[in-house]
């Protein structure tokens, strides 16, 4: 559910930032997942699509 989505990536992202570890997150639902993934990488029919960036561009 909604809350317990938003509870895991509460405590990802505080061990992200406590650890310094990396976090990979596969997931076909983006959203909130700003906050912890300040760099995104999105597939498209297999292959690496243009990434939107935090400016709202392309990279």
């Amino acid at each position: 559910d909604a809350a317990s989505a938003r509870g895991l990536l509460r405590l990802l992202e505080d061990l992200r930032q406590r650890a310094g570890l990396t976090v990979v997150v596969i997931s076909h639902d983006f959203s909130g997942l700003e906050e912890l993934c300040p760099r995104t990488l999105h597939l498209q029919d297999g292959a690496l699509s243009a990434t939107p960036t935090a400016a709202g561009g392309m990279s």
